[in-house]
């Protein structure tokens, strides 16, 4: 084993150095190699987690894996007939398995680009009082069009950084009280092209970009994270995030065609693009993993050298103002 992780370690690196290699299939499948534990011999039976998006894609993967293993998942999802088919679908895939029958899955319906919709679903999620292992912000979507939320929000914003914000601000009581729940947010290599431009999020740029904006609000996401779990590792919440290298999912098809034209050969496919979600979720060593970015179980720097892509205090000062301002909260001590 040791041989082989040494051998798995140096050709990563490598990997790591040609970007393209590490974030598709071929960085998982190398870095694998050094694993030490199996997430899918955990009994999970009478656990509960929250996944956001999850009828789809990694989202998907992600509640398949859990529920494979017995948990209580609750799925936050924009559309019902969509929610059903999911739950059908994993219900289909768990059935043979040891605990696979014994998974509870309950639909939250919410659109998530709108805060409302985000309160009535904490509302609706604070009614079950089983703690709550972990909450996974994985709802996401690139837009082509600038188009304000009912708040008046752009939506890439309101749906990647406002909706996550507030959706563990008004579930941070049973969070506290549990001291060992983790929260994480699921980003994208789409961040290390952007410094964080605050003026930018709320409305978009004068000129919008949907992939530019899409990757603005996955840079801010780890700034949130990580000024988040400052606050919050005193309270027993681990909080963190991932990114998922290039997976073969319905939104990089419908977003980015081209992209995935020219990547098909070598994308990931979803369970491996959820695989670092479930270890931050689920696994002992990860109880350490709060405030890092991720990516195959190993933390990840968060800018490129030389990108200038780094923020000032003072722009995480006024991104976590307009959170809070946005949302309605504030955070408490």
């Amino acid at each position: 084993m040791t041989d082989r992780f040494h051998w798995s370690k140096a050709v990563a690196g490598v990997m790591d150095a040609l970007v393209v290699p590490a974030f598709g299939a071929p960085g998982i499948l190398i870095r694998s190699q050094g694993w030490t534990e199996d997430l899918g011999r955990v009994d999970l039976r009478g656990q509960r987690f929250i996944v956001t998006g999850a009828n789809a894609g990694i989202g998907l993967a992600i509640t398949t894996a859990l529920a494979r293993q017995g948990a209580q998942v609750d799925l936050v999802c924009r559309d019902q007939l969509r929610a059903t088919d999911a739950i059908e679908t994993v219900s289909n895939s768990v059935r043979s398995t040891p605990y696979g029958p014994e998974a509870q899955l309950n639909v939250v319906l919410a659109d998530l680009t709108d805060l409302q919709a985000t309160r009535a679903a904490c509302v609706q999620l604070a009614q079950d009082p089983t703690p709550i292992e972990a909450l996974v912000h994985n709802a996401g979507a690139l837009f082509s069009q600038r188009i304000l939320s009912p708040q008046g929000v752009e939506q890439t914003f309101a749906l990647h950084v406002l909706n996550p914000f507030l959706m563990t601000a008004l579930l941070l009581k049973p969070f506290r009280e549990h001291r060992r729940a983790r929260v994480i947010w699921v980003s994208s290599g789409g961040m290390y092209t952007q410094r964080l431009k605050v003026r930018d999020l709320a409305k978009g740029a004068d000129r919008f970009d949907g992939v530019v904006a899409y990757a603005q609000c996955k840079r801010a996401q780890i700034e949130v994270m990580k000024r988040m779990h400052e606050g919050e590792h005193k309270h027993g919440l681990v909080i963190s995030a991932m990114h998922p290298g290039w997976a073969d999912t319905r939104g990089v098809r419908e977003s980015l065609p081209r992209f995935r034209q020219l990547t098909r050969w070598f994308l990931r496919d979803a369970a491996q693009g959820a695989d670092t979600a479930l270890w931050l979720a689920l696994s002992a060593e990860a109880k350490q993993a709060g405030g890092r970015l991720y990516l195959d179980r190993v933390p990840r720097s968060e800018h490129i050298p030389w990108s200038g892509t780094q923020t000032a205090e003072e722009d995480i000062d006024a991104l976590w103002a307009l959170c809070e301002r946005l949302c309605g909260v504030t955070w408490p001590d």
